[in-house]
């Protein structure tokens, strides 16, 4: 059971069209043991994992109303003193779903996490397997290769986002001048 999950749709708009998958969030159940291990190794190795001050995603307390408040107070601010605000979103919600687990892995090791961590995640993402359940049904079993549907390390996501905010901020100072 360790390492499994069950993937249940859940409607995200009731009064959309039902027969549209982009109506459709996954949610993955995982087993007890699951979040145990996955619980203890983030308080064991917290403090490898860090991410942007200007990323507000897979972050604890911090979430959209933090990123909007903020975009909010420069534009706010740009305004007051007369200037145009011109401004450019990338949205990100589905692309860690798209990214393969062996870039997160290549990512931490690049940022010189312990190989005993990354092997650790790497075992475990490699014996993962879910099931679908749409009502009675339950589907066979089989591997994600991409996402995360069987934990919710998001610190991984985390941190494979790295860079991507410094990215965009030097383009903004760029564009400043």
């Amino acid at each position: 059971m360790f390492g499994n999950g069950i993937i249940v749709p859940i409607v995200k708009n009731k009064n959309g069209d039902i027969t549209s998958l982009d109506n459709y969030r996954g949610i993955t159940v995982s087993t007890c043991l699951s979040k145990l291990f996955e619980t203890c190794i983030l308080c064991t190795y917290e403090d490898h994992f860090h991410s942007s001050p200007l990323q507000f995603g897979f972050k604890q307390k911090m979430g959209c109303s933090h990123a909007i408040f903020l975009l909010r107070s420069v534009m706010d601010f740009y305004v007051s003193k007369g200037t145009t605000v011109n401004i450019d979103l990338l949205d990100l919600s589905k692309a860690f779903d798209k990214v393969n687990h062996n870039i997160h892995f290549q990512k931490l090791m690049q940022r010189n996490v312990r190989g005993v961590l990354v092997k650790l995640l790497y075992s475990w993402y490699g014996c993962c397997s879910v099931v679908f359940r749409w009502g009675q049904n339950i589907s066979c079993a089989f591997q994600i290769q991409c996402g995360d549907s069987v934990t919710t390390m998001g610190f991984i996501y985390r941190d494979t986002a790295m860079g991507i905010p410094e990215i965009l901020n030097f383009n903004m100072q760029i564009c400043a001048f």
